[in-house]
Order: C-alpha cells, then sequence, then structure tokens
C-alpha cells in the first residue's frame, strides 16, 4: 500500500475518477546517485558547470581496504545533452559482491567534485522462511506471500528431493508469482500452456534459480509465415512494475513451439526469457538450447523496444530495463537475437556470454537512453537463410526523433566456424539500421564470408559521423577513415582454442597465440582491462594466461585452486654471464590437493621473454603442504645493465593458477 486516505463522506464516482487520474510524482533522486547489483554500479550525475565536451571522471576503491586503499579509474562518464536527460551516466563494472565502494566524481577542469558510496548486491540472500514444494504436482503454484528485505521466503524442494509441476498443457504456467522478496529454486516446470514461470504486477526482488523449464508456450501464435508459436517465455512477464528479478543458473530448454525462419518474415515464436519490466534485473549463468525444430525466436527479450508514440523519452523501458547485468550465460538455437536488449538500455551491462546457432548475436535496436556496454562476449555459429544470407554480431538503430544513447563495444571475439555449412557472423558492428554514438576498442572482429571473402565488420553509415571504430582486429571491409590503429588482418589462437564445445562443457579457451595479431596490442580501458597479464592487453574476450572462461549452471562454481607461489632468496643483484639463483616455491592454502604441471619464469621489463622452469607431469602438493627448488638460470652477456622484472608463474595446462613478482639488477660489476 503506497498511500491511505480517510474521507468524511461518500466519495462520488466523479471523486473516485478525479482521484484515479491524480498520479503522485516520485521524489527525484540525489544528486549524484548510484544503483547497483552484484557486480556493477550504475552512476547519475547532474553538476553545475556540466556539459558536452567537459569529462567527468570517474575514481573508486573498496572501503573494506581502509583509508589506505588505492584508488582505481573506471571510464569517465557519458553526458547525455537531449533537454529530458542533461546528467553524466555510467558504470563501474567486474566488482566484487557485497563490497561497500566509495566514488569520487569530478570534472575534468576542476569546477566539480562529488563522493558518494555504494555497496553491491550480496549473494547470501537472508532467508525468513523455507516452504518445501512437494515431489510431483498438477497444479499451478501461486506465489502472493511476500518476504521482506530481511527475510525472503523460499520455495524449494525437499533437501535431497526434486519438486515437478507439471501443468498438462492445460494450465497456462507452472508458477504465478505476484509476490516480492522470494526465492523460487530447484523446481522442474513442464508444459506450462503460456509460460513456465509467470512475474506479474506485484512481483520485485524475485530469484528463479536452478529451476528447469522446459515444453511451455502456445502454438500457431498468429504470426507470419510458417509461425509455429507465440511469443512467450519460459521465464515471462509483461508488467513495467516487475523490477530487480534475478533468474540464475537455470536451464530452459526446448520449448513447445518453433519460430518461423526469415525467409517467412521476421521470425515470431517463443523465448527463453520474455520479460518488460521497470529494471534492474540481473540476468546471469543461464542455459538456454534447443534442436533445430524448436528454434527460439530472441533466446532473452522484451515485447516493448521503442517508446510508444506521443510519450516522453522519460518513458523508455524496454529488456532488460535499466542498471540491469547479462552475464556469464550460454544460448542457442534462435532465429533472431541470442539477447535482444532493445529501448532505454540505460547503464546496461552484457558480459561474458556465449552465443551460437542465432541469426543475430546481440541486439541493441535501438539505445533510446544509454549508455550500454558490451564487452567479452563470445559469438560462435551465425544462423543463415535463402533470404537472409548473413547473420551479424551486433544489431544497432536509432529511435527517431529521440535520438540515441552512447554505445561502448569493447574486446568481443567473433569466432569463424567451419565445417556443415556453418560460418560465423558475417556482419560485426551494426547491420541495416543506423549505428550511431557507438565506440568500438579492442574487438575481434572475424567477420568472412562462406567462401572466406570478407564480409563487413563495420557497417557503413555515411550520416552518422558520431561514431568511434579504433583499436580493433578485423578481418572483414570496414568504412574509410575508420579504424585508424586497428589492425588488418585474422586472429590466430593459442593451442586447444578456439573451443566450440562450450554447450558440452560450459567451458572455453579463446586466448589468442603469442604470435597473434592482436596479442598485447590492445588499448588500455580503465575497468575494463586494467588487470593484463603480459606487455599489454590482448584483443578480443580472452586474456592470454587467464583463467578458462565459463558459461551456464555451473560457470565458476569450481573450487578454486589454492595454490600460492613464493620467491625466496632473491640476491639484490647479479653480474652479466653469471646466473640468478633464488628458491621458487609452491603453498597449498586449501583444504584438498591441487596439482599443477607447469611453471615459468617470466622477465616483464626491461623486455618480454618466457623461460621454462618446469613442463611436465602433474605434481600435486596436500593441504598445508610446500615443495620449493633451488633455481639457477645463466643471465647472458649481452643483458643490459639495469633493474629487471620478473615473475614465477604456475600454471594448470593454460590456467594460470598463482604468480609473484620481485626486481632483480643486472650489472656488468655488482657492488
Amino acid at each position: 500500500m503506497d498511500e491511505l486516505r480517510i474521507y468524511d463522506h461518500a466519495l462520488t464516482a466523479e471523486e473516485v475518477l478525479d482521484l484515479m487520474e491524480q498520479v503522485p510524482e516520485d521524489p527525484p533522486p540525489p544528486n549524484p546517485h548510484a544503483v547497483t547489483t552484484f557486480a556493477s554500479i550504475g552512476l547519475y550525475w547532474s553538476p553545475d558547470g556540466g556539459g558536452t565536451g567537459t569529462e567527468a571522471q570517474v575514481k573508486f576503491r573498496p572501503l573494506r581496504g581502509g583509508p589506505e586503499a588505492p584508488w582505481a579509474r573506471a571510464q569517465s562518464l557519458w553526458f547525455d545533452p537531449r533537454s529530458s536527460q542533461e546528467e553524466y551516466r555510467g558504470s563501474i563494472v567486474e566488482l566484487e559482491p557485497a563490497t561497500p565502494y566509495e566514488i569520487e566524481l569530478s570534472l575534468a577542469d576542476g569546477s566539480a567534485t562529488d563522493t558518494l558510496y555504494a555497496t553491491t548486491w550480496s549473494e547470501d540472500f537472508p532467508v525468513a522462511e523455507v516452504i518445501e514444494l512437494p515431489a510431483y504436482s498438477t497444479e499451478s503454484l501461486e506465489l502472493t506471500r511476500s518476504g521482506t528485505p530481511d527475510g525472503y521466503i523460499v520455495y524449494a524442494p525437499a533437501e535431497g528431493s526434486e519438486a515437478v509441476i507439471d501443468a498438462a498443457d492445460t494450465l497456462e504456467t507452472c508458477v504465478d508469482v505476484r509476490a516480492s522478496y522470494v526465492i523460487l529454486r530447484g523446481l522442474t516446470c513442464v508444459n506450462g500452456a503460456i509460460n513456465g514461470v509467470r512475474l506479474l504486477s506485484g512481483a520485485h526482488d524475485v530469484v528463479i534459480e536452478e529451476c528447469d523449464i522446459t515444453n511451455w508456450g502456445r502454438i500457431d501464435g498468429g504470426g507470419p509465415g510458417d509461425t509455429l508459436a507465440a511469443l512467450d517465455g519460459a521465464i515471462g512477464g509483461w508488467s513495467y512494475f516487475v523490477e530487480r528479478i534475478i533468474a540464475q543458473r537455470n536451464r530452459l530448454h526446448h520449448p513447445r513451439g518453433n519460430s518461423n525462419t526469415w525467409d517467412h518474415g521476421h521470425p515470431y515464436g517463443p523465448y527463453a526469457i520474455q520479460l518488460d519490466s521497470n529494471g534492474n534485473n540481473v540476468f546471469r549463468y543461464n542455459f538456454a538450447y534447443s534442436d533445430s525444430t524448436h528454434y527460439f525466436h530472441d533466446v532473452m527479450g522484451g515485447s516493448q523496444q521503442r517508446i510508444p508514440d506521443g510519450l516522453p523519452l522519460t518513458e523508455s523501458r524496454g529488456f532488460p530495463g535499466a542498471d540491469s547485468d547479462i552475464y556469464g550465460n550460454a544460448l542457442s538455437q534462435c532465429w533472431d537475437d541470442a539477447i535482444e536488449s532493445e529501448g532505454s538500455n540505460r547503464n546496461v551491462r552484457i558480459w561474458g556470454n556465449f552465443t551460437t546457432f542465432t541469426n543475430g548475436h546481440i541486439g541493441t535496436a535501438p539505445v533510446e537512453l544509454g549508455p550500454i556496454y558490451i564487452w567479452r562476449n563470445i559469438s560462435s555459429v551465425g544462423m543463415k537463410t535463402f533470404t537472409q544470407e548473413s547473420s551479424g554480431f551486433l544489431k544497432t538503430d536509432c529511435d527517431e526523433p529521440y535520438g540515441c544513447g552512447a554505445s561502448f563495444v569493447y574486446h568481443n571475439t567473433m569466432l569463424m566456424p567451419r565445417g556443415l555449412g556453418e560460418s560465423g557472423a558475417n556482419r560485426g558492428l551494426g547491420g541495416g539500421s543506423p549505428v550511431v554514438l557507438l565506440t568500438s576498442r579492442n574487438n575481434v572482429l572475424h567477420n568472412l564470408k562462406m567462401d572466406d571473402s570478407p564480409g563487413r565488420s563495420i557497417t557503413f553509415d555515411e550520416w552518422a559521423d558520431e561514431n568511434d571504430y579504433d583499436y580493433d582486429l578485423y578481418a572483414g571491409n570496414i568504412p574509410v577513415d575508420t579504424e585508424p590503429n586497428g589492425i588488418d588482418g585474422s586472429p590466430t589462437y593459442a593451442e586447444g582454442a578456439p573451443t566450440f564445445s562450450v554447450h558440452e562443457t560450459g567451458i572455453g579457451n579463446f586466448q589468442l597465440a603469442p604470435e597473434s595479431l592482436g596479442f598485447d596490442e590492445a588499448l588500455l580501458l580503465p575497468n575494463f582491462n586494467d588487470r593484463y597479464q603480459g606487455a599489454g592487453p590482448d584483443m578480443g574476450a580472452h586474456e592470454a594466461g587467464a583463467p578458462p572462461m565459463e558459461f551456464g549452471v555451473d560457470a565458476y562454481r569450481r573450487a578454486p585452486v589454492e595454490l600460492s607461489v613464493f620467491v625466496k632468496d632473491v640476491p639484490g643483484c647479479v653480474e652479466q654471464g653469471d646466473a640468478l639463483q633464488f628458491i621458487a616455491g609452491v603453498d597449498n592454502l586449501g583444504d584438498a590437493p591441487a596439482a599443477f604441471n607447469r611453471a615459468n619464469l617470466t622477465v616483464h621489463q626491461p623486455s618480454e621473454a618466457t623461460l621454462p622452469l618446469y613442463d611436465g607431469r602433474d605434481i600435486s602438493v596436500d593441504p598445508g603442504q610446500s615443495i620449493a627448488t633451488r633455481v639457477q638460470q645463466p643471465v647472458p652477456d649481452s643483458a643490459r645493465p639495469g633493474m629487471y622484472q620478473l615473475s614465477v608463474d604456475l600454471y594448470d595446462g593454460d590456467r594460470l593458477l598463482s604468480s609473484q613478482g620481485f626486481e632483480v639488477e643486472v650489472s656488468a660489476i655488482c657492488p
């Protein structure tokens, strides 16, 4: 209940209508203010003196480190000059959950500075009550009782059991959610006539996790061509009052119907997640898949991509809604877009997803408000038909007469699979509609046609001169005068990469080979790649030396290997032609045995060089135990005098487990 009024007389029908038309305005948010998720912070700032051409810089640090914690830089905020906006907006990304941060915003000309504090969401939800679900039911579950921020109500099977709701193709849904602060966990939903789980007005702060939803949706929704299914989602909702929905680690697969192909008009069919909402949602670590006769329309998307005619820009909504994150998902079998993030796109972040067997991998048509950030995604097989002879990584558009918001597209990798008539996205950035206010950096735009002739890595828009394409590795055609610092060519990958079996394993390696174009050649981007390894960040989605990328329901759940490298007895100086001698060891800080099979001595400065210390069978270290060895590494007579920065790096295959750095002076005569 938002408001209670008491009257001393019975209201007439006219008075009731007058009251219903009085919509109270929400108080304006603080200036500046932040909106958080598990891993991101969206920022909003309207300082005096701000505007186009004046940079708004961002620094941040975790408060857990105390007052001496170092500051880190984030990308500067983008200023939206449109009359209904006139504010700086942007995001800090790749943060830790349940962590308080101090944030400093400042105009580059020194005319304004503000400090604010924000805490990312905790992954540990407080639980007030657990309601056990029956092992099998043929009745829809109605969630109408709400928890509180201090205590969620959890609906889950009994421990060690399963819970199945079979809607038998007659009940509209397996679950209807009208409540808030509830968690639906571990449920198998089958045969919902419209949806598996339906989110209705009143649903907010809802967690749907570890569920298996299949065979939902209506047949023959009345669409064009050979459409077999309506726009029904395994998880679906149509109310703008729905917000803060978390869908994580779910299997959403094999809808009842099948989308038509582009040969019969625009695709029209089922979704895995179909949601119109007010935003601040998180969709992560889901596995959505199907087969050749049960394709999705979009895997994730919404129905209201554009502002209805006559409404102001402030009414922009769309999927996934403002201040939302989409990451770590494995998505496939789709005739339109695997992720259709269209509409507002205000502080929307999309990263670390794997998409395959889809015509469009990510759709952003339009970005009405912005900014949207799209980084470190992997696209694989692109679906094509007789009439739709191309597939694309990023679909774009601008919603006139409102204009467009900004898009930032960084470190994505477009694979080029071959076999059984398959290929990758032969269109990279943009396609079919205008590209406006898009900035690209450090992407691997591997866009070729089936005959290996160049595709379009960047779509040309003659009238859109506010785009900024640069520092990308591109194999396809690009417009003249774009990519002044880009690299023309195709990538080569590390041994065993790239991985095309993500839907079988949930794990992938997409690292560039050391000899590849783009290796150590990416532009430094604060907050997006400043934790690189080697001489510089790599282009594309997967930094060399980083752990494998993980997607889907088990992503990043595997127990971490807690091996730690140490070095000791390092001399302060070593003479040219002599040997550098020191002790290198490994501690197991965990509770279980852990193994490594490779160790390197890496010279970082003054030039990059890698010297193998160990490369053989696995060496296992018991919990609480250490192993150590004395290293003797000759220093060539040609080594330049000066201070050298080195590290001992420990690997399990290509996975970097631990690294320990140190410095040594090389001199003709040591003091």
